[in-house]
């Protein structure tokens, strides 16, 4: 009765705020991976395509342990820190800005069995440890913790980034992972060196794409040209905002 929405109100039984659009995407997908809209790392993680999505989440389509791979990596988790809005010290991640501006690698075995791995064991330590994902990485970046489970861990942590390093093909880049502070805190991640390197390399990466993405919009214009109605505008590619934030 208090709910202000009138077709919500009425029509109390049924789910609000529908997405057709996603229930198409996922509609012969078994998985999907989600990541909270707000949250203090980033994990994402699989779930059943037929779960009902009552909080705000970004649901991605493309459920392979690449893709897994990349955005548990800590070269997204930094592109994330870059570029994100945050809630009090939570980061809130935004498809336009964060997911759909990162430019991913080329899939790879290496970054699927590194995903795979790094998953299943994951999976394993929240079942025998009891305990949620913010507790588990809240013990990632804890130096005191040096139980052998947390450093498994820690280890696959590190070999997931060499994975996705090399599916980039940057070979010559040294991570360095240790605790270090940052503005979130400590964390066990890359040193600032590297993460500098990364962004650097990433942003080249956003613009190239960015380029093609324009001339091939521009090339199909030429060939099929649609004239616009008055007072319509093309919307700007969210990769443009980068030039205002790096």
């Amino acid at each position: 009765d208090a709910v202000k929405r009138k077709a919500n109100r009425e029509r109390w039984w049924r789910y609000a705020e529908a997405r057709p659009g996603l229930e198409a995407a996922i509609l012969k997908l078994e998985k999907v991976i989600v990541q909270p809209f707000t949250a203090k790392y980033i994990f994402p993680t699989f779930v059943e395509s037929k779960s009902v999505f009552a909080h705000p989440l970004v649901v991605i389509v493309k459920p392979t342990f690449h893709t897994y791979a990349c955005l548990q990596s800590s070269v997204h988790e930094k592109w994330v820190w870059q570029y994100c809005s945050t809630s009090l010290e939570l980061l809130r991640y935004t498809a336009n800005t964060v997911f759909l501006t990162f430019p991913f690698p080329v899939d790879s075995i290496p970054t699927q069995q590194a995903g795979a791995t790094y998953y299943a064991y994951r999976q394993e330590l929240l079942k025998n440890q009891h305990e949620g994902l913010t507790k588990i990485y809240n013990r990632l970046h804890d130096r005191l913790d040096v139980s052998s489970e947390i450093q498994r861990l820690r280890f696959l942590h590190c070999a997931l980034d060499k994975a996705v390093c090399e599916a980039y093909e940057w070979n010559g880049i040294s991570l360095e992972h240790d605790f270090y502070q940052t503005k979130q805190g400590v964390r066990f991640t890359i040193s600032e060196r590297a993460k500098r390197d990364v962004l650097r390399r990433l942003l080249v990466l956003n613009h190239q794409r960015y380029r093609k993405e324009v001339e091939q919009h521009s090339a199909a214009e030429t060939t099929a040209p649609v004239p616009a109605k008055r007072g319509s505008r093309v919307k700007p590619d969210p990769s443009t905002i980068l030039d205002r934030l790096f």
